[in-house]
């Protein structure tokens, strides 16, 4: 084999794993920056309401006198939500940043990643289209791929065992009552 048809196809190979790279990073800070993170963030609600609710519920493991009613008037006047319009302001300003951040990066992924590909093809007379084509089919099955994965697996995991919840407050409330005067350390 001469040295030419060498180094057409390790190019060959090459501009195939560059196309992989930017097509699937593209792809999976898109998914994350729209799916993904909206997942999450419904899964944390629906999770943190249901250890809420799983712990309102068995009160017994905190105090054996501790009931609804005496929990309801404890707590229902004097309950308020926080004013975290600030903190969800900076947490929006932080999250804007790093997805100017993010776009800029994969911006210079894909700007580099095609022309060192187009270079690579215009020198050794490789049909960059067949290319493009195999990487978008990879792509196509690596998002449906993922796309179900989300769907079927991530949505459905549990993170935050109530029980783990109810034994980290039982022994954080122990330790905060033991040494009230003292900060409280995990």
């Amino acid at each position: 084999m001469d040295v030419f048809k060498w180094f057409r196809s390790i190019t060959n190979h090459s501009i195939m794993i560059i196309f992989h790279v930017i097509f699937f990073s593209v792809f999976i800070a898109v998914f994350f920056f729209t799916y993904s993170a909206n997942i999450e963030r419904q899964m944390i609600e629906i999770q943190a309401r249901n250890v809420v609710f799983v712990i309102c519920d068995d009160f017994s493991v905190i105090s054996p006198n501790i009931t609804k009613m005496i929990l309801r008037s404890l707590v229902s006047d004097s309950l308020q939500s926080p004013d975290l319009s600030e903190d969800d302001r900076l947490e929006e300003e932080k999250n804007r940043k790093l997805i100017d951040k993010s776009v800029s990066f994969l911006l210079s992924i894909f700007v580099i990643g095609l022309f060192l590909n187009i270079f690579l093809a215009v020198i050794y007379r490789i049909n960059i289209v067949w290319h493009i084509s195999k990487s978008v089919v990879s792509l196509a099955f690596f998002a449906l791929t993922e796309f179900l994965f989300f769907l079927f697996v991530v949505q459905n995991y549990i993170i935050a065992d109530p029980n783990v919840v109810k034994l980290v407050i039982v022994k954080t409330l122990k330790q905060y009552m033991e040494s009230p005067d003292e900060e409280v350390k995990e």
